[in-house]
């Protein structure tokens, strides 16, 4: 191995690998706990097979079946052993850093015989997996984790139960659950939901078809790789014996079955305790039907509306307002999940609309505008009417016209300097050269202070 260190005749069955900071000392000082490590390490490694030595070899690039342990640059051995991750896949850094990715955590010299005997059996059974998987390459790897974890029983469920699963959450953010009885049978069921929901919501969106597709960490343990992203906070265990994937929270998959057909069918048995409010939709469903070949009409009065200050009680569009901001599905909504997901009430209490407007719609819009036209006609400024006020300044409905009148005449629209100034009645050059000296709008504003003049034609007229 190009960065082990010369081996000292008594540590045969250790590699020495620089560790930490500093230059890589010259030899390694001999201690009891590095001598109990040496004579575990080569009972473990010499009972090894021939094929188990060489594929060890080729993992750590070494001539000899070896133990890898860190080397501090005053030649004292790193109490922790070194992971065979560092190896797997690429050559061996020529520092190792001190720390969780690079070292095992147990030290060494703080075990009994018996507790380092087990934890070098561990790290064995560790580095010969991380020997086998170094056989392949790491794409080979990453392709069999995604084929296993496509093939876990819990995936296979939740991408046959997708559309249950996004209609159970629909259902409950819905405010139809205000309506439907009993409150106590919700109140129960909302509380299912998030039991029997959360290994699905555990699936993060990217790793619901496979795995995702940002940088993943692939790592071992004594009998699985380890395939993490930490973009996504999401890991998957691949046991290369058998070729089967585990998730961090595995679930009881008979219970998962039944668990997901069960609130399916408690939502069910809710709707069809609650027959009057599926009468109320479908009622509401045929009503936007009845207004939809009217949509552009409707639309033309709901902007009318908006403009009117206090707009008069028109059924049909407040109806129609009320119902546009409502979804329902394209069959008749039915008393089961999947239907009521499908409905969106911006507001319940759309339910109580009592109007039906069959065969008479055309007759009623034609009302509608008469009325919204009355009240518009009602609304219309007066001439005296005062639309800009501060302090004892004064612009009427008739002075603002008379200013309007002036700039839609003109194929040049004078600025908001040039405009304060004209009405103001201050002939600089810019307002003769325009010959806004001589329109009838200069001067109109001449009794205010200049100031106030500039605040009038920034709030109405820019």
């Amino acid at each position: 191995m190009s960065h082990a260190q010369q081996q000292p005749e008594p540590y045969p069955y250790l590699a020495f690998l620089p560790a930490g900071f500093g230059r890589r000392a010259p030899y390694i000082v001999r201690s009891r706990g590095l001598n109990r490590l040496h004579e575990a390490a080569a009972e473990l490694l010499s009972a090894l097979t021939a094929s188990e030595k060489e594929a060890w070899c080729r993992l750590t690039g070494q001539s000899a079946c070896r133990l890898p342990v860190g080397m501090e640059a005053n030649g004292q051995a790193v109490p922790v052993l070194v992971r065979p991750d560092v190896f797997l896949w690429e050559s061996a850094p020529s520092q190792l850093p001190l720390d969780r990715r690079s070292f095992f955590q147990r030290d060494t010299t703080k075990l009994s015989d018996a507790q380092l005997r087990r934890h070098l059996e561990q790290v064995v059974r560790q580095y010969l997996l991380a020997a086998a998987l170094h056989e392949r390459p790491r794409s080979f790897w990453l392709a069999d984790v995604e084929a296993a974890y496509l093939r876990h029983p819990f995936l296979e469920l939740a991408r046959q139960k997708a559309d249950v699963v996004e209609a159970v959450e629909l259902m409950n953010r819905s405010s139809l659950l205000a309506v439907l009885k009993y409150p106590e049978d919700i109140a129960y069921w909302r509380h299912r939901v998030e039991i029997v929901l959360r290994p699905y919501r555990a699936l993060p969106e990217a790793w619901r078809d496979g795995l995702c597709e940002h940088e993943k960490e692939l790592y071992t343990t004594t009998d699985k790789l380890v395939c993490s992203c930490t973009t996504c906070a999401f890991t998957v265990y691949y046991h290369p014996a058998d070729g089967n994937a585990e998730l961090e929270e595995e679930v009881l998959m008979p219970r998962a079955i039944k668990r997901i057909a069960t609130i399916e069918r408690q939502l069910n048995e809710i709707a069809e305790q609650s027959l009057d409010v599926i009468d109320q939709l479908r009622r509401l469903q045929d009503l936007k039907k009845q207004l939809l070949p009217f949509e552009a009409e409707l639309e033309r009065l709901s902007r009318h509306k908006q403009q009117l200050k206090h707009p008069p009680a028109v059924p049909i569009v407040d109806t129609y307002e009320a119902l546009i901001r409502t979804t329902f599905p394209t069959a008749d909504v039915q008393p089961e999940l999947h239907s009521l997901a499908g409905v969106h009430l911006h507001d319940t209490a759309v339910l109580a609309i009592p109007h039906d407007f069959d065969g008479q719609v055309e007759s009623l819009l034609d009302e509608a505008f008469h009325q919204y036209d009355e009240q518009a006609e009602k609304e219309r400024p007066k001439p005296d009417d005062v639309v800009f006020h501060v302090k004892r300044c004064k612009l009427t409905q008739g002075e603002k016209d008379e200013i309007d009148a002036f700039l839609d005449m003109h194929d040049f629209r004078p600025s908001a300097h040039q405009l304060a100034k004209t009405l103001a009645g201050i002939p600089t050059n810019k307002v003769r050269s325009l010959g806004l000296h001589e329109s009838p709008i200069f001067g109109l504003l001449q009794s205010w202070p200049e100031k106030q003049v500039v605040k009038a034609v920034h709030r109405l007229f820019v």
